[in-house]
């Protein structure tokens, strides 16, 4: 059964995120992403339940505090403690494995020890990564089971250490000082590192029980070395293939040279799913279209012309229809347009006022599509922030609206939970609980 999320991870019974594909966004997100690889989607763990006591304290990732009404007493912080699997979100970082209330009141350890990017692998287990030479995957890592009850770890797979020595092909005229150099500077031939650069960039399929990678030098836009990795869970074997720059590398014997071939399981891993259409605009009576909030006045009844009967000399009664005003402007946000519908339906993320460098960035807005009010997301955590104001005859907001976060295109953008009790909005580390609050985590969200 599959899921509707913006990266994939495995299969579980609930949609749990949703995520606007590239050719269903405005003419403006999808101008600056030419150059960006395409979405990909998510698939991830059942949704938990929100507790029922918002706190505004920002979360800690040491400690392992359990939640009083399901926990008698708490061990050691050092060690992994039992938890209720339903209240967690799962964060993973240099320091190891940990869960987090939904609402961000505490935080207990999961397993100690480096882990990287974690994957939900099941409604009790997370797939994650364990590097063998700092926080980067160049220097080999395994691949880990963790279990969320014990925070017991078992190695499924291991990536191999890989680095690009330059080539020596004579065709190059390319002298020994010239490849010195070439080895001594951070070129497109000598790489520092191959790693996961987006959330989109690992992914896990727990039904085909295979594992998909596309590790890369730098950035999507910069990138000159680039690698998909396709790991068999079940028996532990890795097929790698160098996708870009591979005529710099001398290549180790098990690395192709090659893209992958287009039967090949990873294609369909990593291929994105479209999320189902967002709720219409009548069922909260405002939308977004134009650059424009609008409202719209649907189920006023009306009575349709007394029709002359061609049967009989009696007239046929009026009938009583539902027509649809013409929606009414009720704000103007010049340079927005539509990213991603919360799962309930209610809350619409808008991106805009973009700037471009290195990366391409845009802000973020929400539109409440209950009142019509717009909302900029802010970059740290903390209470909600007042309403954005629209002035004058056009009713326009002003931009750029400086007050909301700046945040690049690549970064880790997308709705969880599965209705409007416990939907978040995740901006990397800062999770927004719309209408109420935003809190942070220190580390990688489980997807």
């Amino acid at each position: 059964m599959k899921t509707y999320l913006s990266h994939r991870a495995p299969r579980v019974p609930a949609p749990l995120v949703a995520r606007a594909p590239s050719h269903a966004l405005g003419p403006l997100t999808a101008s600056l992403l030419a150059a960006l690889a395409g979405c990909a989607s998510l698939r991830g763990a059942p949704p938990p339940v929100a507790p029922s006591t918002p706190v505004t304290a920002s979360v800690s990732h040491a400690g392992a505090s359990a939640y009083a009404s399901d926990v008698v007493a708490s061990e050691p912080a050092a060690q992994p403690v039992r938890a209720p699997l339903r209240h967690e979100l799962v964060v993973a970082d240099a320091q190891g494995l940990s869960g987090h209330a939904w609402d961000g009141s505490s935080s207990r350890v999961i397993s100690a020890g480096p882990t990287l990017h974690p994957r939900w692998f099941g409604p009790d287990k997370v797939l994650a990564l364990a590097p063998k030479r700092g926080s980067e995957l160049s220097g080999g890592a395994r691949i880990e089971q963790i279990s969320l009850v014990d925070g017991t770890r078992r190695t499924l797979a291991e990536l191999p250490p890989f680095s690009c020595v330059p080539a020596t092909n004579p065709a190059n005229n390319a002298g020994a000082s010239d490849l010195r150099s070439r080895a001594e500077e951070p070129s497109a031939s000598t790489p520092q590192r191959l790693d996961v650069q987006t959330t989109s960039d690992f992914q896990v399929d727990a039904d085909k029980r295979v594992a998909c990678f596309d590790l890369m030098d730098r950035n999507t836009n910069l990138a000159t070395l680039a690698m998909r990795v396709r790991v068999d869970l079940a028996s532990g074997q890795v097929t790698r293939w160098v996708t870009l720059g591979a005529e710099d590398c001398q290549l180790p014997a098990d690395v192709l040279p090659a893209v992958p071939p287009e039967d090949d399981v990873c294609n369909g891993v990593m291929q994105f799913d479209a999320p189902p259409p967002p709720p219409t605009t009548a069922e909260y009576g405002f939308g977004f279209e134009d650059e424009r909030v609008t409202q719209s006045s649907v189920g006023a009844r009306t009575e349709e012309p007394r029709a002359q009967s061609t049967v009989g000399s009696r007239a046929e009664e009026p009938r009583a229809s539902t027509a649809s005003s013409k929606p009414q402007v009720t704000a103007a946000l010049e340079g927005y347009e539509e990213e991603q519908v919360s799962p309930s339906g209610r809350w619409l993320l808008l991106g805009g006022d973009p700037e471009e460098g290195d990366y391409m960035y845009r802000r973020l807005v929400l539109l409440d599509r209950s009142t019509g009010e717009l909302f900029p997301v802010r970059a740290e955590p903390g209470t909600w922030p007042a309403p954005l104001r629209a002035s004058g005859k056009r009713k326009s907001v002003r931009t750029p609206v400086t007050q909301a976060v700046l945040l690049d295109f690549e970064a880790d953008v997308r709705w969880i939970g599965d209705s409007a009790e416990n939907e978040l909005l995740v901006l990397h580390d800062l999770l927004v609980r719309p209408g109420e609050r935003s809190f942070s985590v220190v580390g990688e969200l489980a997807f």
